[in-house]
């Protein structure tokens, strides 16, 4: 997908699943917009190269135009999709007798070198690492097949990642950020489930002071518990190996596995002594997902993800089963279930849904729980466990409002922890 606003203003993204959409995803194309005394013109201007596709003599792509008119709050398609069917790319108009076009190599090939020198820190920082550190590596992206693409990173610093925005977390749960590298960007809905078993920013997140192994000793007779006054800045990435994409037809495969170093800290008691002290374990991150597609809403499909830690502290292993159908266009139900193991205890966990929607109304039903021990956010994101709920929600909606209402909602929520 590729929009461009009268002023220049670009997006771009992928849609995938027929209905949804990853505005996350950067892609090379070039546009250029002009207003005129009418209105206004642009010109999109997208390499093959960008696309993916097997080679063929012959290619049909589909192809859809829309346009956003926002003070008056319309959308013009060129292939409209009927009313309250769940639909999107299936809808899109066949472009026929595209002849002999080819992708290229689909090589890329990004080294990198650069250098961090601090001025100055503040008193109390836990960053006393060298003032200049060198350091240096590569990104490697390669289409393997029109529709599977290797992905190989040694030793990267994601220098061209957009840096977060600033959150003040007054509340007990941690804040959810978006992935922004681009390594785990392309295709990352591969490896989405309704229940999160895969958040790709715990590969190379930042060391944790609470995970310092910090010790105790008898000082002028009296058990002192030491204090963490250094810590490494960051976790690095040693390597990480990706293979995304279409391995058959109607086959879907996401595997990715990356390496981290271990992190260190150092202690001090009050008489002076310092120790190091040990924070995160070299560790491995590990994912593999496939899905067995019948239409772009129906599926079945099974994830697995695995983190091992080097020396005493345990691993984890999560697993689930999914599947989705669509059937008669307006009616759609999907369900998962999946089991943990953190290491110490296992838990499971399920979830359903059913949605119908019609010309003017829409109803959906659903509803999951975990059990007391379900715990997969050691590679996922979660913030409760023992819990089991429903939910039901009923609306009527008219695509010409009747006086100022165009659309009216009710719903009923039931949970139970």
């Amino acid at each position: 997908m590729f929009g461009v606003s009268p002023s220049g203003a670009i997006f771009d993204g992928q849609l995938f699943r027929d209905t949804q959409e990853e505005l996350l995803w950067d892609g090379v194309w070039r546009s250029g917009a002009t207003e005129t005394p009418g209105g206004w013109t642009a010109e999109i201007f997208v390499p093959w190269s960008t696309l993916r596709f097997e080679r063929s003599a012959s290619q049909t792509i589909g192809l859809n135009f829309s346009r956003v008119i926002n003070d008056q709050q319309e959308t013009d398609r060129l292939s409209f999709v009927p009313q309250g069917v769940p639909a999107r790319v299936s809808e899109a108009i066949d472009w026929y007798g595209i002849e002999d076009i080819d992708g290229g190599l689909n090589l890329e090939l990004q080294p990198f070198v650069s250098g961090r020198f601090v001025l100055q820190r503040p008193p109390d920082s836990l960053d006393q690492s060298w003032r200049a550190l060198p350091n240096g590596g590569f990104d490697l992206k390669y289409g393997i097949t029109g529709d599977l693409t290797l992905d190989l990173a040694v030793n990267p610093d994601f220098g061209q990642a957009e840096v977060d925005a600033a959150v003040l977390n007054l509340g007990p749960f941690e804040v959810f950020f978006p992935e922004k590298r681009r390594f785990f960007l392309e295709s990352k809905e591969i490896f989405e489930t309704r229940f999160p078993l895969f958040y790709s920013r715990r590969v190379g997140a930042a060391p944790n002071s609470g995970n310092a192994q910090t010790t105790s000793r008898v000082i002028r007779g009296e058990v002192e518990d030491a204090e963490l006054v250094e810590l490494d800045p960051l976790s690095r990435v040693l390597g990480s190996l990706r293979v995304t994409g279409q391995i058959a037809p109607g086959w879907v495969l996401g595997v990715l596995t990356a390496a981290t170093g271990p992190t260190w800290g150092r202690q001090r008691f009050s008489d002076g002594i310092e120790q190091r002290v040990p924070v995160d374990p070299f560790a491995g991150w590990s994912v593999l997902r496939l899905r067995r597609h019948f239409d772009p809403q129906t599926w079945v499909g099974g994830i697995v993800t695995n983190v091992a830690r080097l020396g005493e502290q345990p691993g984890a292993t999560t697993g689930g089963f999914d599947y989705n159908i669509n059937f008669r266009k307006r009616w759609i139900h999907g369900a998962q279930i999946i089991a943990t193991h953190d290491g110490e205890r296992s838990g499971m966990g399920g979830g359903a849904n059913w949605t119908r929607t019609g010309r003017r109304t829409a109803w959906t039903l659903g509803g999951e729980f975990l059990t007391p021990h379900a715990n997969f956010s050691d590679l996922g994101f979660m913030t409760a466990n023992n819990y089991g709920g429903g939910a039901t929600s009923f609306a009527v909606f008219n695509a010409q409002p009747v006086g100022r209402v165009r659309a009216l909602a009710a719903s009923i929520d039931l949970s139970l922890a």
